[in-house]
């Protein structure tokens, strides 16, 4: 547990290994995991992944899908 003066800002804060938080993340400047392999823009709550999106339940997509690309196997 950590305690703090208000006068203090803490920066950046370095974790090594596997980390659990309990309650909300509140990322407000964006989330970004491995450089570019998963973000979440911070403004525009846009995400992008660099690897294969795989969804395994119900889907809603409430706008157009804007590119489809298809591949058969």
């Amino acid at each position: 547990m950590f305690f703090f003066h208000k006068a203090f800002k803490i920066c950046t804060l370095a974790v090594t290994g596997a980390t659990t938080l309990t309650g909300a993340l509140n990322a407000n400047g964006g989330i970004v995991c491995d450089t570019n392999k998963f973000t979440v823009a911070d403004t525009s709550g846009n995400v992008a992944t660099a690897g294969t999106l795989t969804v395994s339940d119900a889907t809603t997509i409430t706008s157009k899908i804007t590119s489809l690309l298809y591949t058969s196997y």
